[in-house]
């Protein structure tokens, strides 16, 4: 063989090979080149390159539209090996684009289930808007191909012409956050969180749950977040759904929501003592009413519950104030004060106004700072100056008990003087006198309130008793009084005893503040 028949034989071989390597192509590389294709020939009027003559394009069935996504139905074509899903918003002169496409392999397990699934979440459709469909079908087929020298094989797809149109609204997003609460024992106010971009809502209601929905009101424009329906009947539940519409679509769903029409609670509900041992609690008049219903539980303190029971019923709508006798003074007492009317041979209740404070004509352990601020200073944000607190000063009497003769034997009554702050003094009176009708008849020889000076004494809201058997120290110096030995001198006063026991009944404390302690001082507010 001769060397030019040689070196054809060569260019042969090696041109069978690499022909056949590029004849191995795969179809997602086809695809590819097709989809970049079809690209680069769209049209000014939306549809895509030119179509195939004797490829038929399937016809667009339907397009049901829900929350999630859309269904897309198409017929199928037989010729065909995939179909391509196109969408443009709705009355553009856009193009259509690729959303989607399917293997005919695949087409009847598709169609079994409603048609090729476009979900919101995954393909970019929005709620609330409109969208059109078309399908197209596609022949795929493998072609050779040259680049310069060199010859390949590849897949290229051939596509239908457009099928028809379909236009797609999707619903509008639910509302969200819909409450309904009473005006009146005729109107209840619905209300919603604003969904951008809407035309407006539709009210619809209903006196059953899962009955017939009227539509109670139309409102355009997405701002408008409220709405109150009135003329409404007594003792009636309205169930509610609030829709937002677009120009072609409305919510996909709404949340039920209901209010029981009755009477709306008692305003300004508010309580005063009117004595040692009375509460009075008034409201303001609820019309149409027979009258109100009050409700009461007692407790110790505030964070403690009480047991509720009904307390009393007043006839007649005019009665808005009830007083309440043989109150506790610190014990915290919780009301619920509701307007109720008979219809039909039923009682209506209506929703209840709540109420609570402590029985506090004297001060009481579970007072508050802000609390015991006000009763001594009102609203005044400073204290009065020591100078000017002498004004504010009240001397009362008091019983204590004594012994006849020394400091032991026989005990009797006598009186001490003791000058507070007048806004204590009810308190300070009450204190000793629970002292004096102790079973201990803990003996009282001095009482020192108010003197002109810095602190608590000068503002007349702590006191000293007997001094001298009650002495204050600091880390074991004296620095007052001479001794507190409780188990040899009955003037020293003993811990948990009558007299502190009912001195911090009525919120006054002892001092006894780590390595310093003052066993003859008790304060109101702690100093």
């Amino acid at each position: 063989m001769n060397y030019f028949v040689k070196k054809l034989l060569v260019i042969f071989l090696v041109t069978s090979v690499l022909v056949s390597g590029f004849s191995t192509e795969s179809k997602a590389e086809g695809k590819t080149a097709a989809k970049l294709l079809k690209t680069s020939a769209e049209t000014e009027t939306g549809s895509v390159e030119e179509p195939k003559e004797n490829l038929l394009p399937p016809v667009l069935e339907s397009v049901i539209t829900q929350a999630e996504g859309m269904y897309v139905k198409f017929s199928k074509v037989d010729q065909a090996d995939a179909y391509r899903i196109y969408i443009r918003n709705a009355g553009s002169t856009d193009a259509f684009e690729e959303i989607a496409d399917l293997k005919a392999s695949e087409y009847d397990l598709e169609m079994s289930k409603g048609g090729v699934f476009l979900a919101v979440k995954d393909d970019n459709i929005e709620l609330g808007k409109s969208y059109e469909i078309m399908v197209r079908s596609v022949q795929e087929k493998l072609e050779t191909v040259q680049n310069g020298f060199w010859y390949y094989s590849k897949y290229v797809s051939d596509l239908s012409a457009d099928s028809n149109i379909v236009r797609a609204d999707m619903p509008q997003d639910k509302v969200s956050h819909v409450k309904v609460s009473l005006v009146s024992q005729s109107e209840t106010k619905i209300e919603w969180d604003k969904l951008v971009g809407v035309k407006g809502y539709e009210i619809q209601f209903s006196t059953t749950e899962n009955g017939v929905y009227q539509t109670a009101v139309v409102l355009t424009g997405d701002s408008v977040t409220s709405w109150n329906h009135k003329g409404l009947e007594l003792g009636v539940t309205y169930y509610y759904k609030v829709y937002a519409f677009g120009e072609f679509s409305k919510s996909y769903d709404a949340a039920v929501k209901k209010c029981l029409v009755t009477f709306a609670k008692p305003k300004s509900v508010k309580g005063k003592m009117t004595g040692s041992t009375k509460m009075k609690v008034t409201w303001k008049e609820v019309k149409g009413a027979s009258g109100y219903i009050v409700y009461r539980s007692v407790s110790k303190n505030s964070w403690t519950k009480g047991t509720e029971k009904k307390y009393k019923t007043i006839r007649g709508a005019g009665k808005t104030s009830l007083v309440v006798p043989k109150v506790k003074n610190g014990t915290y007492y919780s009301y619920r004060v509701l307007a109720y009317a008979k219809r039909k041979g039923s009682v209506i209740e209506g929703v209840a106004a709540k109420y609570s404070r402590y029985a506090d004509y004297y001060a009481h352990e579970n007072e508050s700072y802000s609390e015991r601020w006000k009763r001594i200073y009102g609203n005044r944000r400073d204290q009065y100056n020591y100078n000017k607190s002498r004004n504010y000063m009240k001397t009362i009497k008091v019983r204590v008990w004594s012994f006849k003769n020394g400091m032991s034997g026989k005990k009797v009554t006598k009186e001490q003087y003791v000058t507070v702050h007048k806004n204590i003094a009810p308190t300070v009176k009450k204190i000793f006198e629970e002292i004096y009708k102790g079973k201990e008849k803990a003996p009282i020889y001095e009482a020192g309130g108010y003197s002109p000076r810095t602190g608590q004494h000068g503002q007349g809201l702590a006191l000293d008793l007997n001094s001298n058997y009650n002495y204050m120290i600091d880390g074991g110096k004296v620095l007052a009084g001479s001794c507190w030995k409780p188990k040899k001198y009955a003037y020293s006063i003993k811990r948990n005893g009558d007299v502190e026991r009912a001195f911090q009944k009525y919120g006054f404390t002892r001092g006894l503040w780590g390595d310093r302690k003052d066993y003859m001082h008790f304060s109101y507010f702690g100093t």
